[in-house]
């Protein structure tokens, strides 16, 4: 899955859930610069994702999904 989200420059920051079969995914996407788009990182369990990519696994586990805009 590949998130290139696009807000408000005002938004700080907004969090979504998504489920993969038996896997959720908790997605924060933070946007401290103000740009309101430009994926600048994306982490996954806190292990950087460097093309951006996140793999969607059917394991019945909890991911924390990280996005830093900028």
């Amino acid at each position: 899955m590949k998130i290139d989200p696009c807000v408000a420059p005002d938004w700080p920051r907004y969090e979504l859930t998504f489920r993969h079969r038996s896997a959720i995914y908790r997605i924060v996407v933070e946007n401290a610069a103000g740009t309101g788009r430009g994926v600048r990182a994306v982490t996954v369990d806190a292990h950087a994702v460097p093309d951006g990519e996140i793999p969607l696994i059917d394991d019945g586990q909890t991911h924390e999904v990280r996005v830093e805009l900028g």
